[in-house]
């Protein structure tokens, strides 16, 4: 996949806990989508050596040690502990600089399989983020965030995983925010809205969600 104009990409984090100053990330996803809120992506990405999910963008879990994790608060520790999510991230061969560099890679190229070893192995890493910051789209951070309750997900990015921060767009567009607007302006296609309770395709949802402000209010 490539990006040659304005492109919005979406992302939601799992990470360990409440505390801004102290979190670390579990697992980033992305989805990629022009102004019009058409899925971009057309590669696939998948790896059997890295713990890498693929549906409508990268879905990458972060590897982070065993003492880290028991760290973790209590119901992060438990809940995770019983969907296996926590042997998902041991398992993982993925650091977050590496992961940085993957997303940026699949987004700029289309180029989505052979280099991700390479990149975990240290071999490209380096030149790889020379010619992503010759890329035009990197330069003018062309890319606008997207997602829910982006506050924290915007300071988690800057302090965790400035390479990639440093490639998006400083705007964002919060779909919480637009909600709470909807919700007061305009009630009656508000209760209309799609609502769907399921965290596992947060990005998904958002998406459709947004979709359906743009074709009832922003129309």
């Amino acid at each position: 996949m490539s990006i040659n104009e304005d492109a919005l990409i979406w992302i939601d984090l799992e990470i360990d806990g409440l505390d801004l100053t102290k979190n670390f990330i579990l697992e980033i996803a992305c989805i990629v989508t022009d102004f019009d809120l058409t899925n971009i992506h057309q590669g696939i990405l998948y790896s059997y050596f890295l713990l890498i999910k693929y549906f409508l963008g990268p879905d990458l879990v972060i590897n982070h040690s065993k003492s880290l994790l028991d760290a973790m608060r209590s119901w992060c520790t438990e809940h995770h502990t019983k969907s296996g999510f926590v042997q998902q991230v041991l398992d993982s061969k993925l650091s977050m600089s590496n992961a940085e560099t993957v997303i940026i890679h699949c987004i700029l190229t289309d180029k989505n399989l052979n280099i991700i070893d390479e990149i975990v192995d240290g071999k490209t890493n380096d030149n790889l983020m020379k010619f992503v910051r010759r890329n035009q789209i990197y330069r003018e951070r062309r890319l606008v965030v997207a997602g829910k309750c982006l506050g924290p997900i915007r300071s988690e990015l800057k302090n965790l995983a400035p390479q990639f921060n440093e490639f998006c767009h400083y705007r964002s567009i919060d779909i919480d925010a637009i909600s709470v607007l909807c919700e007061k302006w305009f009630l009656n296609i508000y209760k209309q809205r799609p609502f769907k309770n399921d965290n596992d395709n947060d990005l998904k949802n958002s998406i459709e969600l947004l979709r359906f402000y743009h074709s009832t209010i922003f129309k």
